[in-house]
C-alpha cells in the first residue's frame, strides 16, 4: 500500500467591474481585480473513495468516487474539478475561502482554481 501524498495550494478571490455576466453586453470581455483574499485546498491523493470537507462552510461528504459525490451533491464543484484532472477516486480534499459565500467576490472559482492546483 502506498503513503498518500498531498499538496497545497490557494488562490485569489477577485471582484468583477464590469464584465459579460449582464444581459445585453455584447462583447466577451470583463474586467476584475484579485483581493488580498484567499481560497485555500489541500488535496491528498491515495487510499479509499473520496471525501471533501469545506473548513468555512463546515460541510463534509464521502462517496465511493467522484460520481457518487456529484449525485449527493455536496460540494459538486470541488467533485467535478477532481473528475476534470483525472481523479476518480482515492483523494481527500480540505477547502478553505476568506470571503463569505454568495458575496460575489469569486469564492467558487477560487476554490477550484485551488482545488486544480
Amino acid at each position: 500500500m502506498s503513503t498518500p501524498s498531498a499538496a497545497e495550494a490557494s488562490a485569489p478571490c477577485s471582484l468583477a467591474l464590469a464584465g459579460d455576466d449582464w444581459p445585453g453586453c455584447g462583447s466577451p470581455s470583463s474586467l476584475a481585480v484579485a483581493l488580498d483574499r484567499r481560497a485555500w485546498s489541500r488535496v491528498e491523493v491515495g487510499g479509499e473513495g473520496v471525501h471533501v470537507e469545506s473548513k468555512d462552510h463546515l460541510l463534509k461528504a464521502s462517496a465511493d468516487d467522484v460520481e457518487g459525490l456529484i449525485a449527493k451533491g455536496t460540494m459538486p464543484l470541488v467533485a467535478r474539478v477532481l473528475r476534470a484532472c483525472g481523479l476518480e477516486s482515492g483523494a481527500r480534499v480540505q477547502t478553505r475561502c476568506r470571503v463569505p459565500a454568495g458575496s460575489g467576490l469569486g469564492e467558487d472559482g477560487a476554490v477550484a482554481v485551488a482545488v486544480a492546483g
